[in-house]
Order: structure tokens, then sequence, then C-alpha cells
């Protein structure tokens, strides 16, 4: 549905899209998501939302499924993550978030210890090992 002027989107209505895999609402001008909008989809494992106007991302908003799980919200308008908006996810730490790893200031803002799906914290690995792979 990517470029169709959405504005905002209606939870109830993705809820009912039990079979729901990937969601690509890129450009549709949403400016919110509320929480559970997209946490009650046990298929669902890609959500962008790019290049839209949101400001933030409520915890428990999205809820990706399986080792392949992608979420886009680049070219946005969120200034600030809530405390719980990396908890509980099963991150595979590789270079794809070494742009977090080797920032340790903004690591440091990360709260609830996020952890790889090997159980190590992100605040413990090294930066030298993704500046040398990644």
């Amino acid at each position: 549905m990517d470029g169709t002027p959405l504005g905002n989107i209606d939870p109830a209505r993705i809820r009912k899209l039990l079979a729901l895999e990937v969601v690509s609402l890129q450009n549709c001008g949403v400016e919110q998501i509320s929480t559970g909008t997209f946490a009650n989809n046990t298929y669902l494992s890609v959500v962008n939302l790019g290049s839209n106007n949101l400001t933030s991302l409520p915890h428990n908003a999205i809820v990706l499924h399986g080792p392949n799980a992608q979420l886009s919200i680049r070219n946005n308008q969120i200034k600030n993550l809530q405390s719980d908006a990396f908890s509980d996810n099963p991150f595979l730490c590789g270079c794809d978030i070494a742009w977090l790893i080797l920032d340790r200031e903004l690591l440091a803002r990360v709260a609830d210890r996020p952890t790889c799906s090997s159980g190590e914290a992100f605040v413990d690995l090294d930066p030298a090992i993704y500046e040398e792979l990644c």
C-alpha cells in the first residue's frame, strides 16, 4: 500500500488481518500508530513505515516474528523512543546494529539493557569487532 494517503492506521482493522506477513506503508502520511497496532498477528515478520510523519513509536505497537524479522522506520520525525522500545526482541546483533554499537553515547541512552538472541547485552558488545568487520 506504499504511497496510499492513509493519515493514521486503524488498529482494529489491522488486527483482523490474521494471516498478514508483510506490511509496507511507506510514504502514506502516517502520523501515529497505537500500542498493539501490529502486535496480534503471529505471522507478521516485516513492517515498513518509512517516509511517513511518525513522531514516536509506542511500546508494543509492533511485534514481529521469525528469524528474519524486519522493521523500517527510517525517514520519519521520531526524536525519542520509549525506554522499553527495544526490550524483548531477539536481536541477531550483526552489522545491522553497528550504527548503534559504534555510537556509545547513543547506546548509553537505550534503556532496559537490550540483548542479542545469544543473551549478550548490547552494552557488552565490543565496538572494535564492529569497526573491523562492518
